[in-house]
């Protein structure tokens, strides 16, 4: 646990980041978009993305079409047609969520959110394929036990 800074309080601590801890992380400095060193000692962006927040409507569409298609390259569903009527079904689902504001990535109007729910199956083979992915994970190449 970090002790109290009784001299100068929060600031005092901002300037021995900037002097002290970001140099040795390799970090010239610490900007509006970053917050303070997370537990972890690393700096956290805080300009990020948060799920479907003001995401274009065209982004998640793209997204959840890959994600199915990832699926399908998995021979995951039985067939192309059922591959093509759960993405018809995707597809509307988003689009039926959708509406108009502020786009976050352009700045500009137009159409944003959108949602769509996976299935259990589809889930267990996100998780799966994300702790596949995950580089530093030692015991990645038992993802596909992962029940």
């Amino acid at each position: 646990m970090a002790s109290p800074n009784p001299k100068g309080g929060p600031l005092v601590r901002i300037q021995e980041i900037c002097e002290d801890d970001l140099p040795r992380a390799g970090m010239k400095q610490l900007t509006t978009k970053m917050c303070l060193p997370s537990g972890a000692g690393r700096a956290a962006h805080t300009d990020e993305p948060r799920v479907g927040e003001n995401r274009a409507l065209k982004v998640i569409e793209r997204e959840a079409e890959g994600f199915l298609r990832e699926l399908h390259q998995e021979d995951f569903f039985d067939n192309d047609m059922a591959f093509e009527r759960r993405l018809d079904s995707v597809l509307a689902e988003i689009r039926s969520g959708v509406r108009y504001g502020i786009v976050r990535e352009s700045k500009e109007h137009g159409a944003i959110g959108g949602i769509w729910h996976q299935t259990f199956a589809e889930l267990e083979f996100g998780v799966r394929r994300a702790w596949r992915n995950a580089r530093k994970c030692i015991m990645r190449s038992h993802s596909d036990e992962l029940k």
